[in-house]
């Protein structure tokens, strides 16, 4: 199933006000030990960075705006009923006014009202309900920003901070704190071709400095930096780069092909992400490399939640046709 972007605002169950989820850059931020690692080694976005990074809340609602069906038609009558769905009504006023409050147009607001219904109605059956606290709390969040806030917009914000909590939870009690991931950390040379890695590994393996060759000779960006990529999860590099690292162990590999080009790796240490296998390692780290987990953990959480909310809407909602028909495929509203 392709996910629409407002499903896919909807999985990262951040709220409107505050932080949103957006695209992961090609890099991945190690901010703590002030590392990046090289472009030429990271995954794409998605599976390189399961946290992904936070930016304006804005934004993530203009990208949904702007790939949403086609306005509603503008003569409706404002207290007629729009969707009847888990007992909750919307009338056409009260979708205008969600609208305004997100910057969507009414299709795109209607899409999201409905998700959040459907999630709103899966987390009471878990036995987790949006309460009157949870709705407190919102009204306080958007208060902040708004004089007047919209009654579904504090709705949806308590919904998806409840759903956000549920995840945690749940990936936190899945997660083993002794079961740590592999980490590698790690300095690497990117080279055109196979003969000039040959040339470089073996003047490391013959006790050139690393760090010099790597200013001379290597065209990734970490080049300048002495291919210095830090300590970071082998979930993180393309696949041929682990498994280049893992085979060779500590010292310097042989050439190893990536889609990239191909790679001097300087194995510093590789295994489990504790203290005990990386000496580079401070506490802080570790901890980061566990919270990594249960990021992801939580995502897969919410994508469930995500896809049970989109099959409850096909098969339950009831839509004014003027809007459109709901597509599982696309997760969102199309005209017929």
């Amino acid at each position: 199933m392709r996910i629409s972007p407002v499903l896919l605002v909807l999985v990262a169950a951040v709220a409107f006000v505050g932080a949103a989820c957006s695209d992961a850059a090609d890099v991945v931020d190690t901010a703590d030990t002030a590392d990046v690692v090289d472009t030429a080694v990271a995954e794409d976005a998605g599976a390189a960075s399961p946290s992904g990074d936070t930016g304006d809340a804005d934004s993530a609602l203009d990208q949904a705006s702007e790939t949403a069906n086609a306005d509603a038609p503008l003569d409706v009558d404002e207290s007629a009923t729009v969707v009847t769905f888990n007992d909750a009504t919307l009338t056409a006023a009260e979708l205008a006014a969600f609208a305004a409050a997100i910057g969507a147009d009414d299709t795109g607001a209607l899409d999201l009202w409905l998700l959040m219904t459907a999630i709103e109605f899966d987390l009471a059956a878990s036995g987790r309900p949006v309460t009157e606290l949870d709705l407190a709390d919102a009204e306080l969040l958007v208060g902040a920003a708004d004089d007047d806030p919209d009654a579904n917009l504090i709705r949806a914000n308590a919904i998806f901070a409840v759903a956000r909590s549920v995840a945690e939870d749940v990936a936190t009690g899945a997660v083993d704190p002794a079961a740590a991931p592999e980490v590698l950390c790690s300095s690497h040379i990117l080279v055109d071709s196979e003969a000039e890695a040959i040339d470089v590994a073996a003047l490391a393996q013959a006790g050139g400095d690393f760090a010099e060759l790597a200013i001379e000779y290597s065209t990734g960006p970490s080049g300048p930096n002495g291919g210095d990529l830090g300590c970071v999860t082998t979930a993180t590099f393309v696949p041929e780069f682990g498994d280049g690292a893992r085979e060779n162990g500590p010292g310097v590999t042989g050439p190893v092909q990536s889609q990239f080009g191909w790679h001097v790796i300087q194995v510093r240490s590789i295994g489990p992400g504790t203290l005990e296998n990386h000496p580079e390692l401070g506490e802080a780290d570790v901890a980061g490399f566990l919270q990594e987990q249960i990021d992801t953990e939580a995502g897969r959480y919410l994508e469930e939640l995500a896809a049970i909310a989109n099959e409850r809407v096909g098969a339950e909602a009831v839509i004014d046709p003027a809007y459109g028909a709901w597509d599982l495929e696309l997760g969102q509203l199309v005209l017929s």
